[in-house]
């Protein structure tokens, strides 16, 4: 296993941590095997396979995404290490999700409420966080989208515009006339007095 691959484990193990903690502290939560309003056991067993998929399909359009960007000729290296990036994250998602999913089905069959409640948790951490790479992966931008020439300025004078009225000072500003030249402040530092 890759270092990324474990630090990702060790990121969804934590962020699992904290979902079921968080729906543990409220009594409310109705994403548990318990079904206090949420939905039947079956339902959620349902959207749990669903959020499977989900991360499964995400995982596979950001792979064709990756090999497009690597294909010879169009070799793109900003792109592709950005989909590399969030493909091996999808894939480490991918390969949690099918192993919780048969860890709730388990807890389900047994009745242990606890353990399935806390295996729907990381479902939705996992599905949450495949949502979130997929839309990364839409960001990741290539060489053929990035700025690299010169920038040209072109400038056209309309020549019905008339000239502004000449200045009635004859300091270049200042207050007092209609005169149209700025007047800039003096630093002190370089003033002659």
């Amino acid at each position: 296993m890759t270092t990324a691959k474990k630090s990702l484990a060790v990121a969804a193990v934590f962020l699992s941590a904290v979902a079921f903690g968080n729906a543990a502290a409220d009594p409310t939560t109705t994403t548990g095997v318990t079904t206090t309003g949420g939905g039947s056991v079956a339902d959620q067993s349902a959207q749990a396979t669903v959020w499977v998929a989900r991360i499964d399909q995400a995982t596979r359009r950001v792979r064709k995404m990756n090999d497009e960007a690597t294909k010879v000729g169009q070799k793109d290296a900003m792109k592709a290490v950005c989909l590399s990036d969030k493909l091996n994250q999808l894939q480490a998602l991918s390969d949690s999700g099918a192993s919780k999913l048969k860890d709730y089905q388990s807890a389900v069959s047994r009745g242990d409420t606890d353990l399935a409640n806390y295996d729907f948790g990381v479902l939705a951490t996992l599905r949450r966080r495949s949502e979130q790479l997929d839309a990364e992966a839409n960001q990741c931008v290539g060489e053929d989208q990035t700025f690299s020439g010169d920038t040209k300025i072109t400038v056209t004078i309309d020549p019905n515009i008339a000239d502004p009225p000449p200045d009635s000072s004859s300091s270049g500003g200042g207050s007092g006339g209609t005169g149209t030249s700025p007047t800039l402040p003096v630093n002190a530092a370089t003033a002659v007095q």
